[in-house]
C-alpha cells in the first residue's frame, strides 16, 4: 500500500512499521515517479498554454514542501 496522502517520511515510517524494507523502497520509488510525471505534465501544460504555475512558500514551508503537499492531495482526489 502506498500512502500518498501524507509526507514521504510518514509513508516510509508506516511502511517500515509493517516490517517491509522492500515495500519502503518501492513506495518511495512510486512516489518519486508520480511526482516527476506530475511536474513534467505541469511544465508541458505551461509551455502549451502560456499558463504559469507558481508555488509559493506557506507558513514556513519551502516551495518543495508545499509542492509535495499539493501532489499528495491531488493524487488522493484523483
Amino acid at each position: 500500500m502506498l500512502f500518498l496522502d501524507i509526507s514521504p517520511a510518514e509513508a516510509a515510517r508506516r511502511t517500515g512499521l509493517r516490517g517491509g524494507s522492500r515495500e519502503l523502497h518501492e513506495s518511495h520509488a512510486q512516489y518519486e515517479r508520480f511526482r516527476e510525471h506530475y511536474r513534467t505534465t505541469l511544465r508541458e501544460h505551461a509551455a502549451d498554454t502560456g499558463v504559469r504555475v507558481q508555488v509559493l512558500p506557506v507558513d514556513g514551508l519551502s516551495k518543495e514542501e508545499v509542492m509535495d503537499g499539493v501532489l499528495h492531495r491531488i493524487h488522493v482526489l484523483v
